[in-house]
């Protein structure tokens, strides 16, 4: 199980694949999160920039199918990466299970 975390620039994108991905079975859930505050160093100096984040929920053996749907869909630049999920209830399980693509 896993957190499959996207970053994105616009609302109206994350509710449209979020979306897609539940209806797809590649999520079991789907958390957008707005006004995410993002910086990093570009020549020496700080870039600002604010970005939407779209976390699922879901299987680790569906991740290249939501990696090769991002990009087809928002190109291979978008930045999508994981988190574990090393500890659940039964009841996160089962649901996590059910409502995802069979692997």
């Amino acid at each position: 199980m896993i957190y499959a975390i996207i970053y994105l620039e616009s609302n109206e994108v994350a509710e449209e694949i979020a979306q897609e991905f539940l209806l797809n079975g590649l999520a079991a859930s789907a958390s957008i999160d707005i006004d995410n505050r993002f910086m990093i160093v570009e020549n020496d100096k700080i870039v600002k920039s604010i970005h939407i984040v779209l976390t699922l929920q879901t299987k680790a053996l569906l991740f290249s199918k939501i990696n090769n749907f991002v990009a087809q869909k928002l190109g291979k630049n978008v930045p999508v990466f994981t988190l574990p999920i090393t500890h659940s209830n039964d009841y996160f399980y089962h649901f996590l299970k059910d409502n995802t693509q069979p692997v």
